[in-house]
């Protein structure tokens, strides 16, 4: 029962072992996984997260892009538009993120964050955020929401302000961490960095550079 993540992250590299063998059969069995998902979306357009490959029944009901284990299927469909011009892939992203900005946004205390939300009736689940769906901002941008995709770098900017580091899990609507770990992941840094080579905003290259330095006085005092 793998989740949308492990579904979706394979016609990158498969793509590639197409190109570089000339078998086109490896970039279209990772499209095939693709098709699988996003046929089995909701009336809303919106996916759950786990996926019983052998009975084609979704094993769960929420949808919660771009937390783990959802956030890299909707990441590899811009992908796969930008490095082979699948339209599909491209039509795809574009579909899952008009229901995402329907269905999933939320502002709250003056930041913008995406809650979890049933997949069938877009009902509320849950409002957490993990540090992995940093990542998002710069998409929503390379796919032309700018405006969404720095609204949703600075919510994790106000985060990485609060704390030393930041923390893997947060709810949003208190900023308080369900998870106080922090496993050097990349995503909020590399948001910066791209947004920055996307927008030419030194803003974001200033505050990549700061809160690099931050990250890294704070793991040396833990």
């Amino acid at each position: 029962t793998p989740p949308l993540a492990e579904i979706g992250t394979n016609i990158l590299e498969f793509g590639v072992l197409s190109q570089a063998t000339g078998d086109p059969s490896y970039y279209r069995a990772a499209k095939k996984a693709y098709q699988a998902a996003v046929d089995r979306r909701s009336s809303l357009n919106l996916l759950a997260t786990y996926l019983d490959v052998e009975t084609g029944e979704w094993t769960d009901s929420t949808d919660q892009v771009p937390n783990p284990p959802s956030d890299s299927f909707y990441e590899y469909l811009w992908g796969g538009w930008a490095m082979f011009g699948d339209r599909d892939c491209l039509d795809w992203y574009r579909m899952f993120t008009a229901a995402v900005k329907e269905h999933l946004i939320e502002t709250y205390r003056g930041n913008l964050w995406f809650k979890q939300v049933d997949y069938g009736s877009g009902a509320l689940v849950s409002r957490h955020q993990s540090e992995l769906a940093a990542f998002y901002g710069e998409v929503l941008a390379h796919g032309g929401d700018v405006v969404l995709g720095a609204a949703y770098f600075r919510s994790w900017t106000r985060v990485a302000q609060r704390y030393p580091v930041l923390p893997e899990e947060i709810d949003y609507t208190t900023m308080a961490p369900l998870s106080k770990r922090n496993q050097l992941r990349p995503e909020y840094l590399n948001a910066a960095f791209d947004l920055w080579a996307q927008l030419g905003d030194g803003s974001y290259r200033t505050g990549y550079l700061s809160t690099e330095g931050k990250i890294l006085r704070g793991l040396r005092r833990g």
